[in-house]
């Protein structure tokens, strides 16, 4: 007799549209389904408050609020469940900036997928490595990465676009490792921007990581004057 816990079965993400789904508060397993029927099959992007946010297959971006009126949870509830996920190394979470909760489905694959289930463990390093911090709009991190990038398209409108989220992961590192203050970092940005050897140079945030002290001894070095500007966080 054909074991039970072999195989899968597929379940049509319009089950949802089944007035029992919703008719009455989820249980912990419904709400687990619910994260499955709900993950990005493909990549793609989401916009949140005018925000778009990358969504990579086996992940969905959903806050607490959306899942407790959804579940008919309270917000606790929600966390504490998640947390619990998180435990047995079901999902990984992480926090989408002041926007979402990014969850992050491992061995998504696994289940979805049709091929065998050899597969499953080098595609969930993938979904792994994938599964990172995403830095909100007012963050000083994309904040400041957004400042290198509109000074140097002041020189060269067709500076090729960089990927800012990676750009604020240096810049974080320089602030939560290397204890630079944002507002110390804001200086040297506009000041390697305004020298004529310097501008050609720091054409990235991990290049302004490695050569700030350089950076940082010349601008106080008494050629270290700055001409403050206005800039408007608008990328062209």
């Amino acid at each position: 007799m054909p074991s039970k816990n072999k195989g899968w079965v597929r379940l049509h993400r319009k089950i949802d549209d089944n007035p029992l789904w919703f008719s009455e508060p989820f249980t912990r397993a419904q709400a687990w389904i619910d994260l499955f029927l709900n993950a990005n099959h493909a990549d793609g992007k989401i916009f949140i408050r005018g925000i778009s946010v990358e969504v990579k297959r086996g992940q969905i971006a959903w806050s607490e609020l959306t899942m407790a009126k959804r579940w008919q949870w309270s917000r606790n509830r929600v966390r504490n469940f998640l947390k619990y996920l998180k435990t047995e190394q079901q999902i990984e979470k992480s926090e989408c900036g002041c926007l979402t909760t990014l969850i992050t489905i491992l061995n998504y694959e696994k289940h979805q997928s049709d091929t065998a289930e050899g597969t499953a463990e080098g595609t969930q390093t993938i979904i792994n490595k994938n599964d990172k911090k995403i830095y909100c709009p007012n963050s000083d991190e994309l904040r400041l990465s957004e400042l290198l990038l509109n000074l140097i398209r002041q020189r060269n409108s067709n500076f090729k676009e960089p990927d800012l989220q990676k750009w604020a992961t240096h810049i974080d590192k320089m602030i939560r490792l290397d204890k630079r203050p944002p507002e110390e970092i804001e200086k040297v940005v506009a000041w390697c921007q305004q020298d004529s050897f310097w501008q050609n140079n720091i054409l990235s945030t991990q290049k302004l990581r490695e050569k700030y002290d350089q950076l940082f001894l010349k601008m106080s070095s008494g050629n270290g004057k700055y001409i403050p500007q206005r800039h408007t966080g608008v990328v062209l």
